[in-house]
């Protein structure tokens, strides 16, 4: 990281200490102007940074898509790249035959980045299709982590890793604004159900034993449906599945 020369450092003060005048003369015009109040605290700063080149890349994840400040936006001076990674496709609209008409988030179309990082040509085309501008680079699953080569087993078990997202009771879907909710306990609990269908249907001509490894995709916190988590559980008492922590890392872990 490159140091503040003492010249920026004075330009860095007098340039906070004007946007935050500028910012109260504002807000006596135009209240509304209130929200902008965290973009021009930063604004300074982010100034400061690009002017002595301290930044070369920002990197953001879509869990913080909503988060688009100011500084990080198209300008004419910028020197650093901003990067979107996607770590997870899930929020392409889902369409069915009842709700025929995709409702993307309307947030989406409004990311400006330098770079986008995706999975598929598939969600490359569909965040074009929304108006997204910028370089695309399709990389595959981004799971932040290193593959390791984790120790062969040689108990004769085929073991199928399945994940899942835990569905919502229609009542905090509701709370949400999920009117109709693809994700709900009914769904999931038939996406379960077939597979350990499957499961035991293939164990006889397979000849080996078969072990369905499930990993919710994020902790419960206590707003999961409790009917989906009571088929789990029992489920998993059955011996049908084996339940694997959601934190799991799939490439060193043993169970998996």
């Amino acid at each position: 990281m490159n140091g503040f020369s003492l010249e920026i450092c004075w330009q860095f003060i007098l340039l906070h200490c004007r946007v935050l005048l500028d910012f109260f003369r504002s807000l006596w015009r135009n209240p509304a102007l209130c929200l902008l109040g965290r973009d021009l605290a930063q604004h300074a700063l982010a100034w400061a940074l690009n002017q002595s080149g301290s930044i070369s890349h920002v990197v953001q994840t879509n869990s913080n898509y909503l988060s688009q400040p100011l500084w990080m936006r198209n300008r004419p001076d910028k020197k650093f790249s901003t990067h979107m990674v996607w770590y997870s496709q899930n929020s392409a609209p889902i369409v069915s035959t009842h709700d025929p008409i995709a409702a993307p988030l309307p947030n989406f179309r409004h990311i400006d980045v330098d770079h986008m990082w995706v999975w598929t040509e598939g969600f490359r085309e569909f965040l074009l299709g929304l108006g997204c501008k910028a370089e695309f680079h399709v990389i595959g699953p981004i799971v932040w982590q290193i593959p390791e080569r984790a120790p062969r087993k040689y108990d004769h078990i085929i073991r199928i890793a399945v994940f899942d997202v835990s569905p919502l009771p229609i009542s905090a879907g509701k709370k949400i604004g999920l009117i109709w909710n693809y994700y709900c306990s009914e769904t999931a609990m038939k996406f379960i159900g077939d597979i350990v269908a499957a499961k035991k249907e293939l164990e006889a001509p397979a000849c080996s034993k078969l072990k369905i490894m499930l990993k919710h995709k994020r902790e419960s916190y206590g707003r999961d449906d409790a009917k989906y988590n009571n088929y789990i559980d029992s489920l998993s008492c059955n011996g049908d599945i084996d339940k694997v922590s959601f934190d799991t890392i799939i490439y060193s872990n043993r169970q998996l």
